[in-house]
C-alpha cells in the first residue's frame, strides 16, 4: 500500500508499507530454530520534485522480518522528446543483516544509470546498468531492463 500526496504539480511525497509472506519448504530444514514460515514488511517514505524536464528526488526504505534492510537513494533525471524518452542516474546506500547467516550483513554502495521509453501513459520499459561495491564483492556489474505498468485506481 502506498499513499502519494501531490503538494502542487511539481512536488509530490509519499509514505507506504508492504507485507510478504514465505514459506520454507518443512523437508528442506534441519535446523529446529529456523521458522518454516516467515513474514518479512517493511515501510517506505520519499518525495521528487520536477523542474520542467529535470526531476530529483529521495526514497528511503527499512525492512524488517527474513533479513534486515535499509535502502536510502537519492535520483535524478532528465526527459526529452516530450517526456518519452528520460536519462535518469541514482546513487544507492544498502545496509543488511540476515538473523539466519551470521556473517551476512554488511553494507554496500552503489550507482546506477539508465534509459526509460515510456510506451504508453500505463507502461515504461527501463534499460539500467548498475555498479555496486560491499564487503563480499569488490566491485559488481549489472544490466537489466524491466516494464513499469502504472494503474490508478
Amino acid at each position: 500500500v502506498r499513499f502519494r500526496y501531490h503538494f502542487s504539480d511539481r512536488i509530490s511525497a509519499y509514505v507506504g508499507g508492504y507485507v510478504r509472506l514465505f514459506d520454507n519448504d518443512k523437508d528442506a530444514n534441519d535446523d529446529p530454530e529456523v521458522a518454516d514460515g516467515i513474514t518479512d514488511f517493511g515501510i517506505r517514505a520519499g518525495a521528487r520534485v520536477r523542474e520542467d524536464k529535470w526531476h530529483v528526488g529521495f526514497d528511503a526504505i527499512h525492512q524488517m522480518g527474513y533479513g534486515d534492510l535499509t535502502t536510502i537513494d537519492a535520483f535524478g533525471g532528465y526527459s526529452f522528446l516530450d517526456n518519452t524518452l528520460d536519462l535518469n542516474a541514482r546513487i544507492t546506500t544498502l545496509i543488511f543483516s540476515d538473523q539466519l547467516i551470521e556473517r551476512l550483513e554488511g553494507a554496500s554502495f552503489g550507482a546506477q544509470l539508465g534509459v526509460a521509453y515510456q510506451i504508453r501513459d500505463l507502461a515504461r520499459f527501463h534499460v539500467i546498468g548498475e555498479l555496486n561495491t560491499n564487503r563480499f564483492e569488490e566491485l559488481q556489474f549489472r544490466f537489466y531492463g524491466l516494464v513499469d505498468l502504472d494503474f490508478w485506481l
